[in-house]
């Protein structure tokens, strides 16, 4: 009887050893799958419109006047202080009133994606932040 109980204590540890083994396995198969997806970034942020009634004027501007249309990681209210300091230096620009035209606004760089006369519209990009203005007279 002592015999067949350390054949079954025997049987029952390679059992157990077998189940730490695939055990490990599995978690560390799981940490390969699930590792890449939560630090992988957001895909797509939400974008968000600004308030357009709100605009800055000169020598806050570009050109003359000026209004954020949207954002994306980021506020309305820190673009328009981007707006607001950096426009003085960018308005020494002469890509302001052409397409593909670009500028700085800080460390944001902005390209002009449409001119119609006297209106003008950019996209402001730094990092993973950006923004959309409109400007003009």
């Amino acid at each position: 009887m002592h015999r067949n109980t350390c054949i079954r204590r025997g049987a029952s540890t390679k059992a157990a050893a077998l189940r730490m083994t695939l055990r490990s396995v599995g978690v560390a198969g799981l940490l390969a799958i699930a590792l890449p997806l939560v630090t992988a970034a957001p895909a797509s942020a939400f974008v968000r419109d600004c308030n357009h009634r709100i605009y800055l004027q000169a020598p806050h501007a570009l050109i003359s006047l000026t209004t954020v249309l949207n954002v994306r990681n980021v506020s309305c209210a820190r673009a328009r202080r981007v707006v607001s300091a950096h426009a003085p230096s960018a308005n020494r620009s002469r890509s302001l009133s052409r397409v593909g035209g670009r500028f700085r606004l800080g460390g944001y760089r902005c390209r002009v994606y449409y001119v119609n006369y006297e209106d003008h519209m950019a996209r402001c990009v730094y990092g993973t932040t950006a923004f959309r203005i409109d400007y003009g007279s």
